[in-house]
């Protein structure tokens, strides 16, 4: 319980009112924009590294006290299969309580029990390694695989893959059933032709969004003109749908703000936060821009609702999603970096950040929140 729940009981108390009742809840644990309760999944994809997952099991000690060690740590030769995990391939199922690890070439490790896991990860029941594409014609030439969501509500993994010219999301249902050693096939994909450079994708409650860095022009047939260049795009498992949020950074009359890698994050209420790295970029201002699910109707040339951060490496980015955290981690190139960046109530205007240093020999690829505890 939280500094606030503390003195919400007590005042309950007070009233002779037991702490379940209606009001007397401490509001830092209530569902739907609280903050407590609330876990975090590191990954660490250091050559170094003994152990790949390092779980801190109470965020909000953690934004206290920055020397928070974490509470678990997972480890394991199957783990280390993933090893060069993609941008953002970690994700977690609070409903099934497993984790998702997924690597640039297209590897899925599956961790069973999640929530409890410590030490060596290795009971075949446990752990579960598993590859996207039956074949070699089935992935992208010289692709790359990306950020990694997983919809718990419609039991679907959605993964990013591109390379210089295409880009898509693979749609693979129900992957807690996927065996050990199997191949899953590419024959479900979200994608539109002409798009490149896929990053990000975020899925919650049946609705998708995915980030490229460019493609095809897209008219704008009220106005009279089109829009290029990086695009965020909404739908479901099927297809996208409706217009994007579209805009050319190099264009004077671009109000989207969107630019390099676009990881994506989205909270209870369907609200996009997307990250953006503004040194490889050559942005300025913000690193996470802020939309809302209406902004996306009409979409195209929309300003984001909201900006916030400070950071100009911003990488990858995870939001709790029931409860108010938003988690992230910077990039030197293709280098993860070693400090945590931690935003109280993002959704928010009175939004509080921390910088939690792991240490220099740490390199975070993937993170994860847990928000259902």
């Amino acid at each position: 319980m939280g500094k606030k729940g503390i003195i919400w009981a007590f005042f309950c108390l007070l009233l002779g009112l037991p702490l379940a009742s209606l009001g007397c809840v401490d509001p830092e644990d209530a569902d739907g924009g609280g903050t407590g309760g609330t876990s975090l999944y590191v990954f660490d994809s250091s050559d170094g590294a003994t152990n790949r997952v390092l779980v801190y099991s109470d965020v909000a000690a953690l934004f206290e006290d920055s020397s928070v060690q974490p509470s678990r740590r997972m480890r394991g030769s199957k783990i280390d299969r993933v090893k060069n995990l993609a941008w953002g391939g970690m994700c977690f199922d609070p409903d099934g309580n497993r984790l998702y690890l997924v690597s640039e070439a297209g590897d899925v490790v599956r961790i069973e029990y999640a929530r409890t896991q410590n030490g060596d990860v290795s009971n075949m029941n446990e752990i579960f390694s598993f590859r996207l594409g039956t074949s070699d014609s089935e992935r992208l030439s010289n692709g790359k695989f990306g950020q990694a969501s997983l919809d718990s509500r419609d039991r679907v993994l959605y993964v990013t893959e591109s390379n210089s010219s295409e880009a898509r999301v693979w749609v693979i249902r129900n992957p807690q059933t996927a065996m050990d050693g199997s191949s899953v096939s590419a024959s479900e994909q979200l994608f539109t032709s002409g798009d490149k450079g896929g990053t990000g994708v975020v899925a919650y409650n049946g609705v998708v969004y995915a980030y490229f860095d460019d493609g095809s022009n897209i008219p704008d047939y009220g106005s009279g003109r089109s829009y290029a260049g990086p695009r965020l795009r909404k739908g479901n498992s099927s297809a996208f749908s409706g217009n994007p949020i579209i805009g050319d950074a190099g264009d004077s009359v671009n109000k989207t703000l969107l630019a390099k890698y676009g990881c994506l994050a989205t909270d209870l209420d369907g609200n996009v936060y997307m990250a953006r790295h503004m040194s490889d970029a050559g942005a300025s201002g913000n690193a996470i821009l802020y939309f809302k699910p209406g902004t996306f109707n009409p979409g195209l040339n929309q300003a984001p609702d909201d900006k916030f951060g400070a950071m100009s490496r911003l990488r990858i980015i995870s939001h709790a999603v029931k409860k108010d955290w938003l988690a992230g981690a910077e990039s030197d190139g293709d280098n993860g970096g070693g400090t945590l960046l931690l935003w109280k109530s993002p959704s928010s205007s009175a939004r509080t950040s921390k910088s939690v240093p792991l240490g220099s020999s740490v390199s975070i690829r993937g993170l994860a929140l847990d928000g259902s505890n």
